[in-house]
């Protein structure tokens, strides 16, 4: 009985580690992937604990969770080829290659919609 105790407590250890317990680098090459192991093994056994919280409790609000993740993501590349796009605009409309103010309104209305 001790021994299955002693067996479990180590896997336990393994799989969900004391946040508060600093973890000592390996020495050894063969260390490293009991290491890491150790390191995201807890992370990912809470990451798949909260998905499936949050699935049970209603897969809608899951998937505008990951929608919103995904949104928040790209808005900063959409953002940045808007603003190059109206610094483009700008130049353009100053050196007379481009004389349409609505480009440069569209552009600015884009911006600030964003």
């Amino acid at each position: 009985m001790a021994k299955n105790q002693e067996k479990q407590s180590k896997v336990n250890s393994a799989m969900h580690p004391d946040p508060t317990e600093k973890q000592k680098l390996p020495k050894d090459l063969r260390e490293w992937p009991k290491f890491l192991l150790s390191l995201m093994g807890g992370f990912f056994y809470r990451l798949f604990y909260v998905v499936l919280l949050v699935w049970e409790t209603n897969p809608l609000i899951l998937f505008a969770m990951i929608f919103m993740c995904v949104f928040n993501g790209v808005m900063p590349i959409l953002s940045a080829f808007i603003s190059a796009e109206l610094i483009n605009a700008l130049v353009g409309g100053i050196t007379g290659a481009t004389e349409s103010f609505s480009a440069v309104a569209g552009l600015l209305a884009l911006q600030f919609g964003s």
